[in-house]
């Protein structure tokens, strides 16, 4: 209903209908309300998708951050569990080498 109507003026109408209180705005003609309340709406929903954004890219950092605190930890467990095998071959191969000689 608004599309024929230019951002500015839907901003307008927009302050203009949260600055009024509700028993105001039933005073003004019934076009001049609903143009008003449309534009609140329209406001109030854009605002919506605003703060849904940005929640949902604050959600994928941390899920970012998660993902690399665990590859770290695997690293961390990989290069642990590598050092041990590679102790224990030690272990053994010079335990071998004992019993040859």
């Amino acid at each position: 209903m608004l599309t024929s109507i230019s951002e500015a003026k839907i901003g307008q109408w927009a302050n203009e209908a949260q600055r009024l209180k509700a028993r105001e705005l039933r005073e003004y003609v019934a076009p001049r309300r609903y143009a008003l309340v449309l534009a609140a709406l329209r406001d109030a929903r854009g605002r919506v998708l605003d703060d849904m954004t940005a929640m949902l890219l604050k959600f994928s950092k941390k899920v970012v951050w998660i993902s690399q605190q665990r590859l770290v930890e695997s690293h961390v467990e990989a290069s642990t569990e590598t050092g041990t095998l590679i102790a224990v071959l030690r272990d053994y191969d010079k335990a071998g080498a004992d019993r040859r000689r």
